[in-house]
């Protein structure tokens, strides 16, 4: 029976380094097959899908926050930006042509692009309330510069957005907002800290501890072997070329530095990917900073959170679920710090 339980020890001691590896592909990889974010991929500026894998969704209707075919090409300039570290960024640059007005950045989140509904929604509401918009690819999504396999959830990809304000200040552009979602919000965050040139920062569903989430994401093996797990994907990290957090920039180092700049903070209850207690975190860590902090949390309304194995996961969604009133709140906050 010693013999037995010894085998079955070592066997399952043996599997932890491909857990490990799952783990750590799945959470960090940017090669695996993604099919919520790439269904996406090839919808135009004009039109776009909004959450395609949830019926929850599909009756909202999204279609006034499309942009007329007809002025596309005097509105949308394809640009390229030099990251702070060398590479080259792919924008779009939607502008008014009349003027010189504020700009807010747009950032997508992980396994995504600027074609996103998560990009496009609020770049057409900002759009239509007067602001100019730069929508970017990060580092290793859509036609961005490649490095290698794995995000950094905005330790590296910062730095694209770092370019991207070079960009608009070298273009005679002097007041600069941000909007990010997802680990967008989180690289946004960061890039915010890092430059004060970035005047207010609208975020949706931010990571603000990526540590956190990997244990949040190992949960359902139990505590103590989601610790074994952490570890070990941080050592598997560092054999495969990747990084493994914690980063050098985080957002918890950036929200130090915020004192006196506004911040919005999107999140609802019912997220599985990003728990909402991520956003409460970093709007605590701002507002004990000095950062004017402002929030929307949605409650779950008693509504069961979904399973990772459900097709609603919930992430993201406050601008699906409202659009109107979601513009109003973006509208209102960016009117507030940086008016057009």
């Amino acid at each position: 029976m010693l013999r037995h339980f010894l085998v079955g020890t070592l066997c399952a001691a043996s599997l932890i380094p491909i857990v490990s590896v799952v783990v750590y592909f799945s959470l960090f990889s940017l090669r695996l097959s993604y099919p919520e974010a790439w269904l996406c991929s090839n919808n135009t500026v004009f039109k776009h899908k909004t959450h395609s894998q949830c019926s929850d969704w599909e009756h909202i209707d999204t279609s006034k926050y499309y942009f007329d075919e007809k002025i596309h090409s005097k509105i949308v300039q394809e640009v390229t930006i030099k990251s702070r570290d060398g590479g080259d960024v792919h924008a779009w640059l939607l502008t008014h042509n009349d003027t010189i007005r504020p700009v807010i950045i747009i950032v997508h989140g992980f396994r995504l692009s600027k074609h996103h509904y998560t990009v496009l929604l609020p770049a057409h509401m900002l759009y239509q309330n007067g602001y100019d918009i730069m929508a970017i690819d990060l580092r290793n999504h859509g036609k961005s510069f490649q490095t290698n396999l794995f995000a950094t959830f905005g330790h590296t990809e910062h730095l694209d957005v770092l370019g991207a304000i070079d960009y608009l200040y070298n273009h005679s552009v002097t007041k600069v907002g941000i909007y990010g979602s997802s680990m967008g919000a989180t690289t946004s965050l960061i890039a915010t800290g890092e430059d004060d040139r970035i005047q207010a920062a609208f975020v949706d569903s931010p990571v603000c501890d990526v540590e956190e989430l990997v244990k949040h994401h190992t949960s359902f093996t139990g505590y103590h072997l989601s610790l074994v797990l952490v570890r070990v994907s941080r050592w598997m990290a560092r054999i495969l070329g990747g990084l493994y957090p914690p980063y050098e920039y985080n957002t918890n180092s950036a929200l130090k530095k915020l004192k006196d700049r506004p911040i919005h903070f999107e999140h609802t209850e019912l997220d599985v990917i990003v728990p909402m207690k991520h956003s409460e975190t970093c709007s605590k860590i701002g507002s004990d900073h000095g950062a004017i902090v402002t929030t929307n949390f949605v409650s779950s309304g008693g509504k069961v959170v979904p399973s990772l194995i459900n097709n609603c996961w919930d992430h993201c969604v406050n601008v699906l679920s409202d659009p109107n009133s979601y513009q109003k709140r973006l509208t209102q906050f960016f009117n507030t710090y940086i008016p057009v």
